[in-house]
């Protein structure tokens, strides 16, 4: 066993080349307790203190304050140290003494370094600073609590510690930062933050104030609310505070004005399955908090139907009211019930609403424009009643506003219906319709139709077979557009600039180029140079970024933005200014300029301060031929920016007689023979997807530029679009572009066979859907009544036009009955979509639920049990509100257990190590001449060049001497340029005797050592080189 020791020993630890005495470990040593002490001083740097600190504590804490290892065992690698100490002083590194000591340093370190290094160190930091966000609900389920609320922050931070940070964050349906943390807390009496009071979001404010604490400190959120949680799943919150050890403390808040009066309507029961002509009842459910009377009245489709004065006791009361039904399609009821002002704290829970659907004869319903000519519809309308279709028309605005109200009608037809007709959410309504309740839709051609009517980038032409996009056509002139912002005095008034100025960019095309100007912090400045349309996700980000300032006059900004225009090659230029009215008239040079650009200007007046001002913005447009704009109400501009962001959309209107081309076959031309020929249609693309199908085309006219075969101008096309069908006809069907088709004795069976292709299938139905809302739930129920019970596999799709959408199954609960219950997200109208497999059969069923208004109305009493369940899950604390500013702040900052922060320093260690590898490279692999390095500094050229010279001349001397004894010895020629010529053997040496070698040899003079006084390294290679030639010739 010892032997076997002493053998790995001798291997780990070879014989020494050179002795080794106890004074060689003293570098070992000296390096291992300077390394422990620099170790030491990381790991416990922060134990002086502050007082005694130096500028490297000062940089240590700019670093962490101190360090710890993840993996401290790493440190046991130092035991390699002894043997690269051992490697070095016996010799092994083949150095000499003094650069070896070096090298052993460098390897040393670089082996501390890397040891570091896989030990993984972090910074650490202590901090006893306390970091709290005031989380204050402003919701409506608080309503004058509030000022309190705010109140006890005010006090709160005015009393905290001065190095202690306070920020605040106000939240209802969702949250918004007042202030971030910081030392300095400006509180006002007034909030800056817009949020919505119609429901409490308790899980994203606490998300968002957990987001603004920092790292290092000590966090803490105060929570001042009721508790009612009407939106988010709070337990999610909870656990992301748990994670970062954020305490919570709550401080509860009560109803102020709903503790003794309080009188609404919870909701309104219909009977969910009604025969035509039949009386049923309509049940409304009143709670009150008090005994009361007050009147009952109930309309259908917004006319009023009764009313019934009624009394009603604390707590529930049901009320019903007889109804009857005497033709099939959408009937919704309202309750409302009208009490004196002062039994009742709230208004909003004061009406309910719900609906019946009894299911008839499909119906076609033809939108127009209000201001449209009745040709634009009529020929289409009289087609389809000769069809034996029953038809209905409506303007856009009396277009529904929901989805829910357009399950009676099998197809919907736009005929010349501009966009800026509609609100947003009626054309949401046509998309939903379309893609959840399988609804058909037509869009017919005109000036104000698809693109040139606003509808790029919309919902409708998300379900429309067709792109407005035209980016393919390479003879389509584009359009230049230039904004002009000036700030708008009125309550958000630069909001709603910013959310307009993206309107109008939405409806250009790709291609058009758009720019915008505002006055800013430098004065009259581009927010964006013109710039193609199609980058409108980059334009928004500049467009939320500006800061639009009182603009001094009109003058200059008009004239950059036609400098602008003047620089883009669009063909068609124009420009927009929306303002007050403060700036004085531009010259009538300035306006000239714009006449001979061609370049039109429209004003929009917001607010104006008098009568001069609307005359300056009129004046203005009507010298350049643009249009002047006054709108009562701001909610109306979104509307005027998109009809003047169209005007640069006229360009896609093609006016040429053509015959359409078939392109594909279709049961719309069962049976159909020639086509007419049409006079005009709007520019579109097909849309890059197989579903889509191009059925008719316009043939290219000369002088177009088609990419290829796909590269055509559609004029019919259809596909499917979720549950519905869809088609575009891109020419209109009037007497002007149309009128060979109007007057074609097959347009009433082509139209006919066209609105079969898109209108939604009836088919037989077995399902019955009944729906109803239960506070912030929805409940649907779903009874089978086929003939043979079978067990379906049933699933619901909830969506809304807030951007809602659930899915989810449908569970059995008795036989041919099923229930799902869905949370909603507040006041909406909700689709409700039932599809059922099983059994051989396939079927869908439509429903849908109306929440009348937010489940936060419906609160009473604040719910201290969820605040406690907060502050108990997260180490927090309940204070009460009822505490003096003092002790509120001693509550809050006086619990200020330091917090640990750390954060990975590897990067710093692996820097270091990199740069000592080449270091220890270069010690033990680069020889560098130190009398070479002196006289390079010594600044003696001369003597240097001397002493070249001199070693030159020795060098060749010994050279002639060495060259005159061969000779003598060897008579075999030698070239004269190549005195160092390497030696030649002849083919007769061979036979030579080696005595006579010998005797030439001993009669060569020995040859004079040259000197090497200097000792450089120049003079031993000549010496080392000489002695290599004298031998070879030897040889």
């Amino acid at each position: 066993m010892t032997n076997w020791l002493n053998k790995t020993a001798r291997r780990i630890f070879p014989p020494a080349r050179r002795p080794v005495g106890w004074k060689d470990a003293r570098p070992l040593i000296a390096f291992l307790l300077v390394a422990a002490a620099i170790l030491l001083f990381l790991v416990y740097g922060s134990s002086a203190s502050p007082g005694n600190r130096r500028w490297w504590w000062l940089y240590l804490d700019s670093i962490g304050g101190t360090v710890e290892f993840s993996y401290p065992w790493a440190f046991a690698l130092l035991l390699v140290t002894p043997w690269i100490w051992w490697m070095q002083v016996a010799g092994y590194s083949g150095l000499p003494v003094s650069r070896g000591k070096l090298a052993l340093l460098v390897r040393l370190s670089l082996t501390v370094l890397l040891i570091c290094v896989l030990a993984q160190p972090r910074a650490v930091k202590t901090s006893d600073i306390v970091s709290v966000v005031f989380n204050v609900d402003v919701s409506d389920s608080v309503s004058d609590a509030k000022d309190e609320a705010l109140a006890i922050v005010a006090g709160a931070a005015a009393m905290k510690p001065p190095k202690d940070e306070a920020g605040m964050v106000v939240f209802g349906r969702t949250p918004a930062v007042e202030y971030p943390p910081r030392e300095s807390f400006p509180f006002e009496k007034y909030l800056n933050s817009q949020v919505g009071k119609d429901a409490t979001n308790l899980e994203q404010s606490l998300s968002l104030s957990a987001a603004m604490l920092p790292e290092d400190n000590r966090s803490r959120v105060v929570l001042i609310s009721d508790g009612t949680e009407t939106l988010g799943e709070l337990k999610q919150a909870v656990t992301e505070l748990q994670a970062r050890d954020i305490q919570v403390d709550v401080i509860p808040i009560t109803h102020l004005d709903a503790q003794d009066k309080e009188v609404l309507l919870e909701r309104l029961d219909l009977p969910r399955f009604v025969r035509l002509g039949e009386t049923y009842e309509a049940a409304t459910v009143l709670t009150s908090l008090q005994a009361g009377s007050g009147t009952l009245v109930l309309s259908q489709n917004d006319e009023e139907l009764t009313r019934l004065p009624v009394e009603f006791k604390p707590g529930k009361n049901r009320f019903a009211v007889p109804i009857k039904v005497d033709a099939p399609g959408y009937y919704e009821y309202e309750a409302r019930i009208e009490v004196p002002a002062s039994e009742d704290a709230r208004v909003e829970n004061n009406a309910v609403r719900n609906y019946l659907y009894i299911e008839g004869p499909g119906r076609v319903l033809i939108v127009t424009d209000p201001k449209g000519n009745p040709k634009e519809w009529r020929y289409v309308k009289e087609a389809l009643e000769q069809g034996e279709r029953e038809v209905e028309t409506v303007t856009a605005t009396e277009f529904p506003l929901d989805p829910l109200s357009l399950m009676p009608y099998d197809a919907i037809v736009f005929a010349n219906v501009p966009a800026d007709t509609l609100f947003a959410t009626q054309i949401q309504a046509v998309h939903d319709a379309v893609r959840n309740l399988g609804i058909g839709f037509v869009m017919l051609g005109g000036p104000n139709s698809f693109g040139p009517g606003g509808y790029q980038n919309s919902p409708i032409e998300d379900c429309l077979p067709i792109s407005m996009e035209i980016s393919k056509k390479k003879i389509l002139p584009k359009g230049g557009l230039v904004i002009i912002l000036h700030t708008c005095e009125f309550p958000q008034g630069n909001s709603w600039a910013k959310r307009i100025t993206k309107e109008a960019i939405r409806v250009l095309n790709s291609e058009d180029e758009v720019g915008a100007i505002g006055y800013g912090m430098g004065g009259n400045e581009w927010i964006f140079e013109l710039t193609p349309a199609g980058n409108y996700s980059e334009l928004v980000t500049k467009i939320n970024g500006a800061q639009i300032g009182d603009m001094p006059d009109f003058t200059s900004t008009m004239k950059m933005g036609l400098e602008g225009l003047k620089k883009s090659d669009a063909s068609s230029r124009h420009m927009i200014i929306i303002s007050d009215g403060d700036p004085p008239m531009p010259p009538p040079s300035a306006i000239q300029e714009f006449i001979d650009a061609q370049t039109t200007i429209s004003t929009v007046a917001v607010f104006p301060h008098g009568g001069r001002d609307t005359m300056v913005l009129s004046a203005i447009a009507s010298q350049t031929g643009g249009r002047y704009y006054f709108p009562p109400d701001p909610s109306q501009l979104p509307s005027i920016f998109i009809k003047e962001a169209k005007t640069l959309r006229r360009n896609q209107i093609q006016k040429r007689t053509f015959t359409p081309m078939l392109m594909n076959n279709d049961p719309i031309f069962r049976d159909i023979g020639g086509l007419p020929p049409l006079h005009g249609y709007v520019l579109a693309s097909e849309k890059e997807d197989p579903r889509a199908t191009i059925l008719l085309s316009a043939p290219p006219k000369e002088g177009d530029l088609v990419a290829d075969d796909s590269d055509v101008d559609p004029i019919l096309a259809t596909w499917r679009y979720g549950l519905g069908a869809t088609a575009a006809f891109t020419s209109d069907l009037t007497d002007d572009w149309g009128k060979d088709w109007v007057n074609w004795d097959q347009f009433q069976q082509m139209l006919t066979q066209l609105m079969t292709r898109v209108s939604r299938v009836r088919r037989e139905q077995f399902l019955r859907v009944y729906t109803y809302v239960n506070g912030n739930e929805g409940v649907v129920v779903v009874e089978d009544f086929h003939p043979e019970e079978s067990m379906l596999d049933m699933n619901v799709t909830v969506t809304s036009p807030n951007d809602f959408r659930y899915a989810g199954p449908v569970r059995q609960i008795a036989p041919r009955r099923y229930q799902a219950t869905i949370p909603l997200q507040g006041q909406a109208r909700y689709q409700v979509q039932i599809s059922a497999e099983g059994g051989g059969r396939e079927e869908i069923a439509y429903g849908g639920f109306i929440v009348s208004y937010s489940p936060e109305y419906l609160r009473f009493e604040a719910n201290p049990i969820v605040l406690r369940d907060i502050a108990e899950q997260t180490g927090g604390e309940e204070i009460d509100p009822g505490l003096s500013p003092e002790e509120l702040s001693k509550s809050i900052y006086g619990r200020r257990k330091p917090k640990r922060s750390s954060r990975s320093v590897f990067d710093w260690f692996l820097m270091a190590l990199a740069c000592m590898i080449p270091l220890d490279v270069a010690i033990r692999r680069v020889q560098l001449d130190l009398s070479w390095v002196r006289k390079m500094f010594g600044g003696r050229k001369s003597e240097s060049t001397a002493t070249m010279g001199a070693l030159l001349q020795k060098t060749e001397a010994v050279r002639s001497t060495m060259t005159g004894q061969k000779d003598k010895a060897t008579p075999r020629p030698k070239p004269p340029e190549r005195p160092m010529q390497p030696r030649s053997v002849p083919p007769t040496s061979a036979k030579r005797p080696a005595q006579k070698t010998d005797e030439a040899t001993q009669q060569a003079p020995p040859e004079p050592e040259p000197s090497t006084d200097d000792g450089n390294t120049t003079s031993r290679l000549l010496a080392m080189k000489r002695r290599r030639e004298q031998e070879g010739d030897d040889e």
